[in-house]
Order: structure tokens, then C-alpha cells, then sequence
């Protein structure tokens, strides 16, 4: 057994889209395993195929519990771990093994991106990917192989040798579900493992719709990252967007109670709203030819930028008055 591919999952209604992808794959049937772990709750039922597919009940709901209990269970000597709303391609076993040495340091995924094409999917994903609202490697296309940080494979779509996760000690379930991804890799780096991004091994992710679903998952997801930031800072230490966030904080009341007084700041805080309009705007044009996209996107992506800061600075606001324990 090559792979076992591991779907750590609470809805268990979403998990047949993976599965049946996962009942198409090119690689050989023998090659690989599937192995779903669901909340103790829930049932399943799938119809009969020749999948190698097992499915175990966790009493723990942190999904690193499940995935890691998922692990336990694994013959494969490489780990494939994805989402239950995840959708791999045909290929995206055969490339895992085709990618991926068992024996080496190295922790894989590759874009997960919506492709759907009706305007609150296409918008979303266009906002989502844009560099100017995260930057994060992948949401984007990508080379056939790039190195990239920790925050760049999700555990959507993480490819680990078993040998590695092993010695990692499996996924912490002693921190928030939404940064088990990031320390994991964290650790991965510290012990000189290298991180990489393909596009063979893509997948489809679905997004939260335009408009009120999305911009209430970016406040959301804003606001966690506000909360755990008072416990792992380090986590985000090379964030250029909190900088910004941090920066502004001090920056924007004071610009504004000297513009009060003084007409010239007045004219500079105009002209940074000219920037940032323009850059929005350009943005949010480059990625796209679609004139329904153009006109849109650069909307969504500033509300994105408004439920990202509030969400944000609420989150730290928050955290400082109740510290984490």
C-alpha cells in the first residue's frame, strides 16, 4: 500500500463528492487506501464499490484527533490528508506517487481552488486569491513545484511521508483546529523538512458564495486569528497583512486628529485613499478578462479587506482583555 488517503470529516452528507472522485482515481485500486473518520454521531452510507475504504467513529471532534486516529489506522507509506468538501482530481493519487518519496523530509499539497463558474463562486475565488487580501500560495495557480512557508499548505490538501509524520509526533490537538496546519509545519521546518506547492496535485475546495456568506467566513477566520495570535505570534511573524493591521492601529487615529489641524494631512490621507482604490482596482483587473469580474471583484475585495480588519482587530481585542490559557 502506497497511499492512504485520510478524510477528516463532521459532515458527512458533504464526503460522498470525495469519495466518489477518490472511486475514479488512475493509480491502481491496490495502491492506495481511503480512510474516513466521522464524528461518533454520525452515519454514513455509501453505495458499493470497489474502493478500499474504512470508516471509524472519533469521540474527540478536533479533526486533529481524527486525523491523527485516521493515521493509526493507515497502511500507506504516504499520508494524503484532505477535507470532506475536497474533490481531487482523476490523477491526484498517481501524481501523489508519482511526487512524493516516502523516505524524504518534504510535506506536499497543491492549489485548492472553486471552479465553479456562476459569478458568487468565480467573484469569490477571484477575491480569494488576490494578493492584496491574503497572498497565500494556494489559492493561486502555481508552478510545477514551488517551495513555500508554512501557512501555504492548508490541511485541506497535506501530503506527508508517514516516516515524517511519525517522528512530527502526528497533528497537536492542543491547539485551535484552525492553526493544527501551521504548527504542524512549523515543526516540519524546524527538523529541516521542506515545504512544496504543485499543480499536479490540485484539488478542488468549495468556497462560501458572494456575498454574505463569504465576507461573514473572512470575519470570521479574521477574528480566530485575532484570538490566537496572543498565543502563537510566532505563527505569524512573516505576515506583511497583520503588519499593515498592527501599523494602522496607530497610524489611522493619529493621521486622523492631525488632519484636524492640519490641511497638508488632510491631502495625504486623500491621496492614500487614491492609492489604495487604484491598487485595489488594478488588482482585482490583472486577474481576470471578464468584464462581469472587473467590475465587480475590486467591490468584493475591499468589503473582504473591511470584514478581514474588523474581524481582526475585534479578535484582538478580545484575546488581550480574555489572554488564552
Amino acid at each position: 500500500m502506497k497511499v492512504s488517503v485520510i478524510i477528516a470529516s463532521s459532515r458527512a452528507h458533504e464526503v460522498k463528492d470525495a469519495v466518489a472522485a477518490l472511486t475514479r482515481q488512475t493509480a491502481p485500486k491496490d495502491s492506495f487506501e481511503v480512510i474516513i473518520v466521522l464524528d461518533k454521531q454520525s452515519v454514513l452510507s455509501l453505495p458499493p464499490s470497489a474502493l478500499g475504504l474504512l470508516i471509524v467513529s472519533a469521540d474527540d471532534p478536533h479533526p486533529s484527533v481524527k486525523r491523527n486516529l485516521g493515521a493509526r489506522q493507515a497502511h500507506g507509506q504516504i499520508l494524503a490528508f484532505i477535507d470532506d468538501d475536497v474533490v481531487p482530481p482523476v490523477s491526484w493519487v498517481e501524481e501523489i506517487i508519482k511526487s512524493v518519496n516516502p523516505d524524504t523530509l518534504e510535506v506536499w499539497g497543491g492549489p485548492n481552488r472553486d471552479e465553479r463558474q456562476s459569478w458568487q463562486y468565480r467573484i469569490a475565488q477571484k477575491v480569494q486569491e488576490n494578493p492584496l487580501l491574503e497572498g497565500l500560495r494556494s489559492h493561486r495557480f502555481v508552478n510545477t513545484k514551488v517551495e513555500v512557508g508554512i501557512h501555504d499548505v492548508p490541511l485541506c490538501n497535506l501530503i506527508v511521508s508517514r516516516k515524517l509524520f511519525d517522528r512530527l509526533g502526528g497533528f497537536s490537538s492542543k491547539i485551535s483546529y484552525f492553526l493544527d496546519d501551521v504548527d504542524f509545519n512549523y515543526r516540519a521546518k524546524e527538523i529541516g523538512a521542506k515545504l512544496y506547492l504543485s499543480s499536479r496535485l490540485s484539488v478542488h475546495h468549495a468556497l462560501r458564495p458572494l456575498i454574505l456568506p463569504y465576507l461573514a467566513y473572512k470575519f470570521r477566520t479574521r477574528y480566530m486569528i485575532g484570538r490566537l495570535y496572543q498565543d502563537a505570534p510566532h505563527f505569524y511573524a512573516d505576515s506583511t497583512q497583520l503588519k499593515i493591521v498592527h501599523l494602522s492601529w496607530i497610524l489611522v487615529p493619529l493621521s486622523i486628529g492631525i488632519a484636524c489641524f492640519v490641511p497638508l494631512m488632510q491631502r495625504i490621507l486623500m491621496g492614500s485613499g487614491i492609492v489604495y482604490v487604484l491598487g485595489v482596482y488594478v488588482s482585482s483587473c490583472s486577474m481576470s478578462r471578464n468584464l462581469a469580474d472587473i467590475l465587480a471583484a475590486p467591490i468584493f475585495l475591499f468589503l473582504a479587506h473591511l470584514c478581514s480588519y474588523i474581524g481582526y482587530t475585534m479578535g484582538r481585542l478580545v484575546s488581550v482583555r480574555i489572554p488564552a490559557r
